[in-house]
């Protein structure tokens, strides 16, 4: 992706080139590799976990989980991230299927979407595992 992006700056300030930047493609998203994890338990049985990772002192990725325990070992039920240029949720039973809230084009995009999905599983957390334990699935 860097050597993309490297090519049409260079591209773009060659002679003839375009003054203005390329508008990135969504595939040009790249979030940092680290990030900060935040968990904090709502119950017994549930957790809340949060990673964030910021560049510039701006948040540019986010995953929320929620984690409920069983038979002694916790399990990743639910979660919305902003992985593969979209933000999306991943919900149990099949944890690889996912549904985009929306895609990811600015920074903005990451941002103004975070605060709806901590208050989606910080509300409906109780929901999502009662469905889980009696195999409900998870609605949005």
């Amino acid at each position: 992706m860097q050597a993309k992006r490297a090519a049409a700056r260079q591209q773009a300030a060659e002679p003839g080139g375009h003054a203005v930047w390329p508008i990135p493609v969504e595939s040009e998203w790249d979030p940092p590799p680290s990030s900060d994890t935040y968990v904090y338990h709502v119950s017994a049985t549930a957790r809340i976990s949060e990673r964030i990772g910021r560049r510039d002192g701006r948040l540019v990725y986010f995953a929320i989980m929620l984690d409920c325990e069983t038979n002694g070992e916790w399990k990743n039920i639910w979660r919305i991230d902003c992985s593969d240029d979209s933000v999306h949720r991943h919900v149990y039973p099949n944890m690889k299927d996912r549904s985009v809230i929306r895609p990811i084009r600015t920074q903005n995009d990451v941002e103004s979407t975070y605060a709806t999905a901590i208050d989606e599983v910080e509300t409906r957390w109780q929901e999502i595992e009662s469905g889980w334990r009696d195999g409900t699935p998870y609605r949005a």
